[in-house]
């Protein structure tokens, strides 16, 4: 039922009807059923799972203490390596996952460069390196 057909903004709205009606009555009994037909459904997929946990946010919660421990000690040499992006904003509303997601109107917020881990980055001239 998650597939989007026919007119796209009804599609939306059926498929997040779908969802809350699917909710509301895994709330009311057969959560456990349900848990355990995903389970069967996506085991495999956890493997995979495992390696992005790992390569993402874990890593990015480690590379954090590692940072935090190095401000601790006094190290500020990181914080020349920052950096400022920005994400260009949609020009049309964009599919969901539980309905139509409009483009922000505020200001666009800046976000982590393509490039990688901060350690990863050149160091950029100094005026004593220039």
């Amino acid at each position: 039922m998650a597939a989007l057909t026919g007119d796209p903004v009804a599609a939306v709205r059926r498929r997040l009807d779908l969802a809350v009606g699917g909710f509301l009555a895994l709330r009311e009994g057969g959560l456990r059923e349900f848990h355990a037909a995903a389970h069967r459904l996506k085991r495999e997929l956890l493997d995979d799972r495992r390696a992005r946990r790992r390569d993402g946010p874990l890593a990015a919660a480690l590379t954090t203490g590692r940072r935090l421990e190095r401000l601790r000690a006094g190290d500020l040499s990181y914080l020349r390596h920052g950096e400022v992006s920005r994400r260009e904003r949609p020009e049309r509303p964009l599919f969901g996952m539980c309905g139509l997601l409009h483009p922000c109107t505020g200001p666009a917020l800046p976000t982590r460069s393509p490039r990688g881990p901060a350690e990863s980055y050149p160091v950029p001239p100094t005026k004593e390196t220039s």
